[in-house]
């Protein structure tokens, strides 16, 4: 019988790099021989999803004479279910056909644990069984995640704290900001303490779990770059765009990135394709807007692009995954105490490609077009290979403590 492993990250999200990277880590540890289960933890409660819909209610309702100018183009979106034209219920929820895609997506590729939960403290009256926890990847230590500065707390079970120590397993989780607000250090310093096997998204995470805890953390790779191209192309569905275009994947709401992207199509006189948040997004410029891609949806897209241009830390990942010619950008607010930026500084650096970076409006020559990823692609070998010892021999070790912890636990699961 297959031991049974439980991951615990940010699923829920209708985030395309979040999905994906969950799909990633799942499918790696599979091909171990593991039987590999998404624990179902979504903590967002009824309260903060009815605050975010009267705020979202309120936006709607400042854009009214938007709505009317154009009533035409919103109308449209309404009728076809197609773009965010009414407000979601879910923080990081979306509409119509790109909620479909996702929730297409987790049903056809995330294997979920059967019980669902909604707080850590449900998680620790009635843990799911399994013979190893993994947390990770994505922003789980992030104490900002979802969070106003205010509100920053650390959620214990994105630590781990419901299951026996000697079964904990981090595997990529980020941190993503430069340093931990001084009022979280001394639980976030108990909570990484009980994790035996610990890793990290970015060195600069590592740096802060050694300075919290005195302990030595690996740094991996996040479990999207666990996959090749070969296996990225076998989910990835294919656009419906057939000329050469430049693939702007834009989070942030920089307008210098725009303006690159524009000075490209000049140079090039390749298509302006767009995913963003907003489905009006660079319009104006004539552009074909994927706005409502699901995961699939975005691989193909990736995959057959001529340029990418991206503020997005998974953006430029799979752009190097590609091997596709890309620009990474600063978001506004890149070095503010918050800041997400630190993953995009860290690869690029780990990769040697950092010149990929662009901070400011520079002038653009035709070479800069060419990539060479022999380099990366040789770093991305090593590292992959690095971050799959890590990982199989972290839940091998685990595993052969399962047997050790069953009989004390045997009182919790007696009424399973």
């Amino acid at each position: 019988m297959k031991r049974k492993v439980g991951i615990i990250t940010i699923h829920y999200v209708d985030n395309i790099g979040g999905v994906l990277l969950a799909y990633a880590l799942q499918n790696t540890i599979d091909s171990f021989g593991y039987e590999c289960q998404i624990i179902d933890f979504d903590p967002t409660t009824l309260p903060s999803k009815t605050i975010h819909l009267m705020k979202s209610i309120g936006r709607r309702i400042k854009r009214l004479p938007l709505y009317l100018r154009d009533f035409k183009y919103y109308f449209g979106l309404f009728i076809r279910n197609k773009g965010n034209v009414l407000p979601p219920i879910h923080d990081h929820g979306s509409l119509g056909l790109r909620k479909k895609r996702f929730d297409s997506f987790r049903r056809k590729y995330l294997k979920m644990s059967e019980q669902h939960y909604t707080t850590s403290e449900m998680l620790k009256q009635s843990p799911p069984w399994y013979d190893a926890y993994v947390c990770g990847s994505d922003q789980i230590w992030n104490p900002f995640m979802c969070k106003g500065r205010d509100q920053a707390r650390n959620e214990p079970a994105y630590f781990l704290d419901f299951a026996p120590e000697v079964k904990r397993i981090s595997y990529a989780p980020s941190i993503a900001i430069p340093s931990i607000p001084e009022n979280l250090k001394a639980e976030m310093t108990n909570l990484i303490s009980a994790i035996p096997y610990l890793s990290s998204r970015e060195k600069q995470g590592t740096d802060i779990i050694k300075e919290l805890t005195g302990k030595d953390a690996h740094v991996v790779l996040d479990p999207t770059l666990l996959l090749d191209y070969e296996q990225w192309n076998e989910i990835a569905v294919e656009p419906e765009i057939r000329e050469p275009y430049i693939l702007c994947y834009f989070l942030g709401e920089g307008q210098i990135y725009r303006d690159f992207a524009v000075k490209l199509r000049g140079l090039t006189g390749y298509r302006l394709v767009v995913i963003s948040r907003d489905h009006r997004d660079m319009e104006s410029q004539n552009t074909i807007n994927y706005s409502d891609a699901g995961p699939s949806e975005f691989l193909g897209l990736i995959k057959n692009a001529n340029i990418i241009c991206t503020d997005s830390f998974h953006g430029t990942i799979f752009s190097i995954n590609f091997k596709r010619p890309f620009f990474v950008f600063e978001r506004p607010g890149s070095h503010s105490t918050a800041s997400m930026a630190t993953r995009i500084y860290s690869i690029l650096d780990l990769f040697g490609l950092t010149s990929r970076l662009l901070k400011s409006d520079v002038p653009i020559s035709k070479d800069a077009l060419n990539m060479d990823f022999a380099e990366a692609t040789v770093l991305l070998k090593k590292e992959r290979a690095k971050s799959l010892h890590y990982l199989e021999d972290a839940l091998k070790q685990a595993t052969c403590n399962s047997e050790n912890v069953q009989l004390s636990l045997g009182e919790v699961f007696k009424d399973e």
